[in-house]
């Protein structure tokens, strides 16, 4: 039950005191919001059937454990009692705790000390198990009305464990929802790991829902040609009440965005919702950053600390002439190569053609030459991921990177390409972690890298594009010399 549904519940029944809708209110949503279970029962085969112990399973993070104690109902007396409180403490989601009847036989049978010991877990295989949550039952095992002995689920000299599907606590027991070992599975054992049928203990798997949204693209360009751009956003995981993302642009005298928010609702979540972009003639070329971020306080809560998303926007200014003073624009034939002299200094290497020159740098190892800079700038249309995407058909590309190449080589081809060095261990592991799963295309992290240069990297990406642009201005043909400029600066 969701906090609205709560509230409509409580508009539907105005004539009921205040105080008993409260009362209830307050017990449903404690309930609801339980964040432990339990997952596993043993009644031992040692002397006085120890080890005897109660498993359970924090499926969020707890800072007041406190709040939790169990009991044990035996021989079907059907008495719901809180026998045992956690101590002040807190829990790691995800983590197990232990109730055992004494540590000695425990820590001899599992090879590690319980957390707590309490006589509450004396309990024989025929005996039922209550986890509460204040004073209310949130999580049972066993039927407190029967006695266990000859029941299905008896578990006498054996165990039981929760099933993996059933991540809810329930105050309502179902044998489905349980494995059982049978009775007498660990009669004669002295060790769970060496045990025939062990007790699968910390095995229980809770596939925690991993909230958080989507973008269609983290890279975008617009122009004169092409002012306007988009991108979508969706969400990762259904919400259970609204979810509300802010989009915010880096200078919005440059780029304005259309809507600024976004609300995804628990039945439109999985829709991508499109916010255009608009470039504002402002006589400059740079790029921008759009930030998308959760607004907190108007969304569910599940989704708060997600970390902000951006896109990187590059301007082109408007009035942008061609940088290519030889020909105009695309060369058709030359019969020499012109000699490369010095590069030229204060080349700005946030350009159109700075962006084609680590394009070329970054996926070929060489400088642009005169035609193929000239057809990217003047000829084509595509925007940069896909033309980034296009230098993947190229017959250069393939034979540098044919069909076989691993994502580690190419990696590490890149970085030296790029920053003229190997990856360090966790940019690697990252990236590789990212191609093998098919979060990013080769061409894209080639963006990703060109995009994310820092420190000394910036410098020596910085020194080979102004080498680019001014091979590329030359009006050069000569491949191999495009490349033996590059090589000869590093």
């Amino acid at each position: 039950m969701t906090d609205q549904e709560l509230k409509a519940l409580v508009s539907k029944n105005k004539p009921i005191k205040t105080s008993l809708i409260i009362f209830v209110l307050l017990f449903l949503k404690t309930h609801l919001l339980a964040q432990l279970i339990i997952t596993g029962v043993v009644d031992g085969p040692q002397a006085r059937g120890t080890p005897k112990c109660i498993e359970l399973y924090a499926l969020e993070a707890i800072e007041n454990l406190s709040i939790y104690g169990i009991g044990s109902v035996n021989n079907g007396k059907g008495v719901s009692k809180k026998e045992f409180t956690f101590p002040t403490g807190s829990l790691d989601k995800g983590e197990f705790i232990y109730v055992s009847y004494e540590a000695t036989e425990f820590a001899h049978f599992f090879g590690f000390a319980p957390e707590y010991t309490s006589a509450t877990a004396n309990i024989n295989g025929d005996d039922a198990i209550e986890l509460f949550e204040g004073d209310s039952v949130i999580d049972i095992f066993g039927d407190i009305y029967t006695d266990g002995t000859g029941e299905l689920w008896e578990y006498m000299d054996g165990w039981v464990y929760r099933k993996e599907h059933v991540t809810s606590p329930s105050d309502t027991f179902s044998i489905d929802d349980w494995h059982f070992s049978g009775v007498d599975a660990l009669d004669d054992e002295s060790n769970n790991t060496l045990a025939s049928i062990p007790f699968p203990i910390k095995s229980f798997h809770y596939t925690f829902a991993k909230s958080g949204f989507t973008l269609s693209t983290t890279t975008l360009v617009v122009s004169q040609y092409s002012p306007t751009d988009s991108f979508t956003v969706v969400l990762d995981l259904q919400p259970t009440s609204d979810v509300v993302l802010d989009s915010t642009s880096e200078n919005s005298a440059n780029i304005t965005l259309s809507p600024e928010t976004l609300i995804f609702s628990q039945t439109t979540w999985n829709i991508p919702q499109t916010v255009t972009i608009t470039s504002i003639d402002d006589k400059s070329i740079n790029t921008k950053q759009i930030t998308i971020s959760v607004d907190a306080i108007n969304s569910d809560d599940a989704f708060d600390d997600l970390r902000d998303k951006s896109i990187v926007v590059t301007t082109r200014d408007n009035d942008i002439r061609p940088l290519l003073a030889v020909v105009e624009p695309i060369i058709e034939e030359i019969e020499e190569p012109k000699p490369i002299e010095t590069p030229i200094k204060n080349i700005d290497t946030d350009s159109p053609l700075a962006t084609i020159s680590k394009l070329y740098i970054a996926t070929f190892a060489r400088a642009p030459e005169a035609r193929g800079s000239n057809y990217w700038l003047y000829k084509s249309k595509l925007n940069l991921e896909d033309m980034a995407r296009s230098f993947f058909d190229q017959e250069e590309t393939k034979q540098k990177y044919p069909q076989g190449f691993s994502d580690y080589d190419f990696i590490v081809s890149i970085y030296n390409h790029v920053y003229n060095r190997d990856p360090d261990q966790a940019g690697g592991e990252y990236w590789l972690k990212e191609l093998e799963s098919g979060k990013i295309e080769r061409p894209l992290l080639i963006l990703a890298l060109i995009t994310g240069a820092k420190g000394e990297d910036t410098l020596i990406l910085e020194k080979q594009t102004k080498v680019g642009i001014d091979f590329a201005k030359s009006g050069s043909l000569d491949l191999d010399l495009a490349k033996k400029i590059i090589d000869d600066i590093r």
